[in-house]
């Protein structure tokens, strides 16, 4: 590593020092253009065969680059750190001087420090790799055996320097550096369950995350994700752990690896992520990584949601350019997943939303389906498109009696437990819409659903009467209401309506649904997060699922 005095002179403006580090003459080795990567925290530019990259002049708290002495220390712990795990990328660190109104690499006043690493071709890359649907079991098992070896290294587990505490206070930063993103990027109610969450699992698994951290806590990657693994017949590297921040490095082997499950459920891959789960578990012994992964794997979430909102809100980004558009729905699908975990744990699941007609189901089940990132099966919707009517199409007399028929109601339902079947089957939960006000027909259902062991949680909403009759009133003045059930119908309807007993249904879960959307929102939500919790504490291992 070459050694240089720093400048006393004022550092170069940073957009001047981007355009000059563009220039492909300024890297001896490099023929033809460069490519200019931006992070949050640096400045990456390929220049074949080599990459290199400076940290920028930031400071985000969890994170500090604001001094150039700072920024080479980081320098200095990311090349020896990375060693460990792709000792052929990491090569050297040297210094960028400025010596008039040009860079050099030679002379002149010292202005930044740049890690040298080799270039790596990308189509080996497991984030390429999963999108071409190009990763396989064995994949997977190469890898489980690196970081297997990696984490049983001795200098892995030789100090300590995180704590529960320090986790507690990561996932808190999380909410606040994504609390400016509400009802932009993530709603306010899915925001504030998912802090709820978070206080909830503290609360009810900080025994086991304390037992953990003496047994099961090492020096690990920290920022395990797909696109930092380069998979190639030959080779396996791991690289860009991390090196700015102690406390989010030593940390538990289940909250590192669940950061990689994440990813790998976040590119449609949840069997993989169960299989690396699962084998990582057996491997190393590890007797309670069940019980916490979805703890971990829920903030591991939320640390991608942050960090592309971040870069959604970049003072340099183009707020409507394609590749910010991008940022922002990869944004809304971390948050979505984070709120997945907390809910279902991933596991694909019906929950069914139920209740007396006026009682709000459709919005909430619209809600609920958005926040959750899954599908939304209507039964107004499918009884309509059944006979060929369009939604919003307001019935006559005669048509009303041709969808409302038995024989009719029949069908829908049994339209509703299909399509419900077919999305727990491909991996998908699914909130199913619909009043299921008779006893038989719940049962017929949840039948059909435990035949093929498909879990069901069921959401009956309730309100008073006057606010039922206050609800359908105002659908004489919607235009886009699916049902045809207005107010004259309230009397007729609502004695038809049987609500379930106590001991009838399993997982039955009862909301008022009264107030704000997102105050219902809100209910249903922690209702959910709770009976996962549950659920969570009472397992005894690793779920094997489709």
């Amino acid at each position: 590593m070459t050694k240089a005095k720093p400048s006393s002179k004022k550092l170069p403006d940073f957009q001047w020092l981007l355009a000059l580090l563009q220039d492909p003459s300024f890297y001896p080795h490099h023929s033809g253009k460069t490519q200019v990567i931006q992070t949050h925290g640096s400045l990456v530019i390929i220049a074949k065969p080599y990459v290199y990259k400076i940290k920028k002049n930031v400071d985000f708290g969890f994170l500090d680059y604001s001094t150039l002495s700072l920024r080479r220390l980081n320098l200095e712990r990311e090349l020896r750190y990375n060693q460990k795990l792709a000792p052929d990328v990491y090569l050297d660190l040297i210094p960028l001087y400025c010596h008039g109104n040009r860079l050099s690499w030679t002379h002149g006043d010292l202005v930044e420090w740049v890690l040298v690493m080799r270039y790596l071709q990308p189509r080996w890359f497991l984030d390429r790799r999963i999108q071409k649907g190009d990763i396989t079991i064995a994949d997977m098992d190469r890898v489980i055996s690196l970081l297997n070896d990696f984490y049983s290294q001795p200098e892995t587990q030789s100090a300590r320097k995180g704590t529960v505490s320090y986790l507690r206070t990561a996932i808190r930063n999380n909410f606040r550096f994504t609390k400016p993103f509400v009802n932009d990027l993530v709603p306010a109610c899915v925001h504030a369950s998912l802090r709820r969450h978070a206080r909830l699992g503290f609360e009810r698994l900080g025994g086991i995350l304390t037992e953990r951290m003496r047994r099961c806590w090492r020096w690990c990657h920290g920022d395990l994700h797909l696109d930092h693994i380069h998979v190639t017949p030959e080779a396996i590297r791991i690289y860009d752990c991390i090196e700015f921040n102690d406390g989010l490095r030593w940390i538990d082997l289940a909250n590192d690896l669940g950061f990689l499950a994440m990813d790998l459920d976040f590119y449609g891959r949840s069997d993989l992520a169960r299989h690396l789960l699962r084998r990582s578990s057996a491997l190393m012994g590890d007797a309670t990584m069940h019980q916490v992964v979805d703890f971990y794997k829920t903030y591991r979430a939320m640390v991608r949601a942050k960090v592309e909102s971040l870069q959604v809100y970049d003072s340099g980004s183009d707020r409507s350019g394609k590749g910010n558009l991008l940022k922002r729905k990869r944004a809304v699908s971390y948050f979505q997943l984070a709120l997945d975990y907390a809910v279902t744990g991933r596991h694909p699941v019906v929950i069914v939303i139920m209740g007396n007609i006026g009682t709000g189901k459709s919005t909430i089940a619209a809600g609920l389906a958005d926040c959750l990132g899954c599908d939304h099966i209507n039964s107004d919707r499918v009884r309509k498109e059944l006979l060929g009517m369009t939604p919003t199409h307001r019935s006559d007399k005669e048509e009303r009696k041709r969808l409302y028929q038995s024989s009719m109601t029949k069908k829908t339902y049994a339209a509703l437990r299909d399509r419900a079947i077919a999305c727990v089957l491909s991996d998908r939960s699914v909130v199913l819409d619909a009043t299921f006000g008779q006893e038989a027909v719940r049962k017929a259902l949840a039948s059909a659903f435990a035949r093929k062991q498909v879990e069901v949680i069921w959401i009956e909403l309730t309100a008073s009467d006057a606010l039922i009759r206050r609800r359908l009133k105002g659908r004489d003045s919607e235009q886009q209401v699916v049902s045809d059930a207005r107010l004259q119908d309230f009397s007729t309807l609502a004695a038809r309506y049987a609500s379930p007993g106590d001991a009838e249904l399993n997982n039955l879960v009862r909301v008022q649904s009264t107030g704000r959307v997102d105050t219902v929102m809100k209910r249903v939500l922690d209702e959910l997060i709770d009976r996962r919790m549950d659920q969570v504490l009472a397992s005894k291992s690793m779920t094997v699922r489709r």
